[in-house]
């Protein structure tokens, strides 16, 4: 990418809460976010997917047009490439945490007639 080149952002619906976790989630992608500015992001955003469902738009294309950026998060390149290199530590704990996720899960599961 050239230094004209801007990239382009990857616009969602993400609250104001929690921005630790979603510099985090921009610097373990690199993605450029364009941040709405909504307090309710996810729910902005299940509507015009909801909305594109029932053909109030055509495209979701034109869903997102209806949302105007707030801020820009781009992604830190230190933080990226330290993100880069942590990743390697966690594929082999898959398998040996397999079994725990799978008693996490069945202990999750509501027992039939009740809620």
């Amino acid at each position: 990418m050239s230094a004209r080149t801007q990239p382009q952002p990857c616009f969602v619906g993400i609250d104001l809460g929690a921005s630790a976790c979603k510099t985090m989630a921009v610097d373990e992608t690199g993605v450029v976010v364009g941040r709405t500015g909504r307090l309710e992001g996810g729910a902005y955003g299940a509507a015009l997917v909801a909305g594109v469902g029932v053909d109030a738009w055509p495209k979701f294309s034109d869903a997102v047009g209806l949302s105007r950026e707030a801020r820009r998060v781009a992604s830190d390149p230190a933080r990226c490439e330290f993100y880069r290199q942590a990743h390697v530590l966690f594929p082999p704990l898959y398998p040996a945490f397999g079994p725990t996720f799978e008693t996490l899960a069945v202990s999750r599961e509501v027992p039939s007639g009740q809620s």
